[in-house]
């Protein structure tokens, strides 16, 4: 096999790996946010609901 070749796939897949690192670190990043807004939506919610917002 070529070098250069052998050098572009191992790059190729070097890169994939990193994309995916980053990919992973950021879904988890975001769900964990998702996550805190939708405790926070409730929380207010739950004073609307109550009427407390507007007393």
């Amino acid at each position: 096999m070529s070098p250069f070749l052998v050098l572009g796939i191992g790059g190729t897949i070097a890169w994939a790996i990193v994309l995916y690192g980053v990919h992973r670190l950021y879904s988890a990043h975001f769900q964990r946010r998702a996550a805190a807004g939708a405790a926070f939506r409730r929380r207010v919610n739950k004073h609307v609901m109550r009427g407390g917002i507007w007393s």
